[in-house]
């Protein structure tokens, strides 16, 4: 697929946007705006997908390419295990959120992917990644050590994303800076795992990494491919069957409701010349296959894009 470096920063400028008027402002299911990681998380996938998929979706209807966007929130899962260089067992979650593209055109058909571990901002225009937990996952990101999912749904142990190419495009990280003045809005930034990450000024927004993601821009995510990277392959599999099932219950933003956990926005050609359709902002787990998140841990955050010359089914087919 090819788009123009217009289509792309186009892209770019809208996500960013949707991105930041979800972070001050939530989503509308929420009760009050968030404050923290995870409510500034759910906020994202539940309060900027449709916007984003609005916004680009003019840009795709001169391509006569489909759009569909699907973002699911889940909050401290999966956990993994792995030995640190001194021997020491080390347990942390192997990220926050998970993108994945999927691309299905005569130019390309594949899979992208990235692992996105967020952080608040210590300061404006600063990371600090804490000792103790933040470290453990700095150090996962940083050296991918073999690891083990503690869930046994998963299936896999002894996991090496050093396997195949572009190991170090598995994880980034993504910086939520709450800290600028009143007179600009929350940035979603991300940043390498190596260096450190600390200053955010330079890096690509979350909305520029996504469309960057889509572009194919080499640097913005890794290849899910079973012949060149099996391992990291496997992993974003297995993460994808265990997403889209349960239910987000967050009283601190949500009050005491129960909301579905995920969210849809489709855009999609309705005739040849007749332009695209948007349709978004409710949703579901497929089938409605709902069980209180009290129930365990499963799956990860994901936002799904797909992109493909004909119609995208309803339902994903890797479930």
């Amino acid at each position: 697929m090819t788009l123009s470096s217009s289509a792309v920063h186009q892209m770019s400028v809208s996500a960013n946007v949707a991105i930041s008027r979800a972070l001050a402002n939530g989503s509308p299911l929420m009760k009050s705006s968030p404050r923290t990681e995870p409510g500034l998380v759910a906020a994202v996938h539940l309060g900027a997908i449709p916007d984003i998929a609005a916004a680009w979706s003019p840009l795709f209807a001169l391509a006569g390419i489909n759009l569909k966007l699907t973002g699911v929130f889940c909050h401290q899962s999966p956990m993994v295990i792995y030995s640190d260089a001194r021997g020491k067992r080390q347990r942390c979650e192997l990220a926050d959120f998970l993108v994945v593209i999927d691309v299905r055109t005569r130019r390309w058909t594949g899979r992208r992917a990235a692992l996105i571990q967020a952080k608040m901002a210590a300061q404006a225009g600063t990371a600090d990644i804490k000792k103790g937990s933040g470290w453990t996952q700095l150090s996962l990101y940083q050296n991918w050590p073999r690891f083990d999912f503690e869930e046994a749904a998963y299936r896999l142990k002894s996991v090496d994303l050093t396997l195949g190419v572009d190991s170090d495009r598995s994880g980034t990280y993504g910086i939520i800076d709450r800290h600028w003045h009143r007179s600009q809005a929350p940035r979603w930034t991300q940043l390498p795992a190596s260096p450190t990450p600390k200053k955010t000024l330079g890096y690509a927004e979350l909305g520029d990494f996504l469309a960057r993601m889509v572009a194919g821009q080499s640097g913005y995510g890794r290849d899910v491919d079973a012949c060149s990277n099996p391992t990291w392959t496997e992993v974003v599999d297995a993460l994808m069957r265990e997403t889209f099932s349960k239910t987000f219950r967050h009283s601190s933003t949500l009050g005491n409701i129960a909301a579905p956990r995920s969210v849809s926005a489709m855009a999609f050609l309705a005739a040849p010349t007749a332009g695209f359709v948007v349709s978004g902002g409710t949703g579901g787990p497929p089938d409605g296959q709902f069980s209180g998140i009290e129930d365990g841990p499963t799956g990860i955050t994901t936002l799904l894009i797909e992109v493909a010359e004909s119609e995208i089914p309803g339902r994903p087919d890797w479930l």
